[in-house]
C-alpha cells in the first residue's frame, strides 16, 4: 500500500510539472517579443543540453549503489551529491566560458548575455536531480512532490513578475534560479539526516562519476 500510494504522489507531481510546463508555454509566446522568445528558447537548448551532457546518469547510478548492501547509505548520497556538485559547476562554468560561441551557432547574439545569466541552472539542476533520487530512496515522497509543487508555483509566479511588473528576461532567469536554489536547499533539509561532509572521498566521487558513463 505504501508503494502504492509514492507511486501515486510521485506520478501527481510529475504531472503537475508537465502541466505547468504546458500551461507556461501559450502565456511565453503571448507576453514576449518574437525575438525574446527565441531568446528564451535558445537559452533553455543550450542549458539543458549542457545539463544533459554532465550529469552522466548520476541520479541513477546512486540507486545501483545504494542498493549494494556493503556500501554507507551516508557515503553513498554525499559522495554522488559531491559528483554532481563538481559536474555541475563544470558545466556551468564551460557554459558560461562558452556562452558567446553557442549565442553564434543560434545566429543569435543577444543570447549570450542569457546564457551567462543563466548559466548556474545547470549546477543546480544536476544536483536536484539526485537529491531528488535520494528523496524517493528514503521514502520522503510527500516531502518531494511539496517541494516540487511549491517551487513550480514560485517558478511561475517569479516569471510573472519578471516579465508582466519589470519586463525583462533577464530578471526571469534570474527569477528561476533562485526557485531552483530553494528546492536543491529544501530536499536537502528534508534528508540532512544522510549527509557527512568527512565521508567525502575523491576515488568515491571518481566511482560515481566512472559508473554513470559506463
Amino acid at each position: 500500500m505504501s508503494k502504492t500510494r509514492d507511486i501515486f504522489f510521485i506520478f501527481a507531481g510529475n504531472s503537475l510539472s508537465i502541466a505547468t510546463n504546458i500551461l507556461l508555454t501559450p502565456y511565453l509566446v503571448r507576453a514576449l517579443s518574437h525575438a525574446d522568445y527565441a531568446t528564451y528558447g535558445h537559452t533553455l537548448l543550450a542549458t539543458d543540453t549542457l545539463r544533459t551532457l554532465f550529469a552522466c546518469g548520476l541520479s541513477t547510478v546512486i540507486y545501483v549503489i545504494f542498493a549494494n548492501s556493503k556500501n554507507s547509505k551516508k557515503a553513498t548520497l554525499t559522495n554522488n551529491l559531491a559528483a554532481a556538485i563538481a559536474l555541475g559547476l563544470t558545466a556551468s562554468l564551460a557554459c558560461y566560458i562558452c556562452a558567446g560561441f553557442i549565442a553564434q551557432q543560434f545566429n543569435n547574439p543577444a543570447a549570450q548575455n542569457y546564457i551567462q545569466t543563466y548559466a548556474l541552472a545547470i549546477a543546480l539542476t544536476i544536483v536536484i536531480s539526485s537529491l531528488q533520487a535520494s528523496m524517493i530512496y528514503f521514502k520522503k515522497v510527500k516531502a518531494f512532490v511539496f517541494v516540487q509543487a511549491l517551487g513550480n508555483f514560485a517558478r511561475l509566479a517569479g516569471l510573472f513578475v519578471a516579465i508582466q511588473v519589470y519586463n525583462s528576461l533577464e530578471i526571469a532567469f534570474l527569477a528561476i534560479q533562485i526557485v531552483l536554489t530553494f528546492q536543491a536547499l529544501a530536499m536537502a533539509f528534508f534528508i540532512r539526516e544522510w549527509f557527512a561532509i568527512s565521508l567525502v572521498k575523491f576515488e568515491t566521487i571518481k566511482y560515481h562519476i566512472k559508473t554513470g558513463f559506463s
